[in-house]
């Protein structure tokens, strides 16, 4: 398996039919088409410090993450926005060799933090946990649109 820079709107396009096969499936069960998902992905790949992997083996792409570096103001950290790898393929250390090789080029950028939003019911966050990431206290993520996830589990005390 090789890892790669995802720096081509062609090869996000081929991540973009993989990113519907990974989302539109258990356990996230979204409705995504390959023009919304291309849509979505172009919108990380045309953002200020974009960066994009992706997991070869053979002729296929098994797996990519995107996201981009942001300003803070104690230093730069980098915003996972999406991991996607295919169902088929997953539990079979194609995420970690991303997510290593995500790692390994921050730190070459002096970039030593990832954030990144997950479900803490599913499958991902036991991922993220076991490589390292913790709950950030005292933070929430927050919606306007009662569409969108199935609501808070607890609400916070004011």
């Amino acid at each position: 398996m090789k890892i790669l820079i995802l720096d081509s709107e062609k090869k996000l396009a081929e991540c973009a039919k993989l990113y519907v096969r990974a989302s539109n499936g258990e356990p996230w069960n979204d409705q995504w088409t390959e023009e919304t998902a291309f849509k979505r992905l172009l919108d990380f790949f045309n953002s200020p410090g974009y960066l994009g992997l992706y997991a070869e083996e053979g002729s296929g792409i098994l797996g990519a993450l995107v996201g981009n570096a942001e300003q803070f103001y104690s230093g730069s950290y980098f915003y996972l926005k999406e991991m996607f790898v295919l169902p088929e393929h997953q539990r079979k250390g194609i995420g970690t060799g991303l997510l290593n090789e995500l790692k390994r080029i921050l730190d070459e950028r002096g970039i030593r933090s990832i954030q990144l939003f997950t479900s803490k019911k599913l499958f991902p966050f036991s991922f993220y946990k076991k490589h390292g990431f913790e709950i950030v206290k005292n933070m929430v993520m927050m919606n306007n649109d009662p569409h969108f996830g199935n609501g808070a589990d607890e609400e916070p005390q004011e």
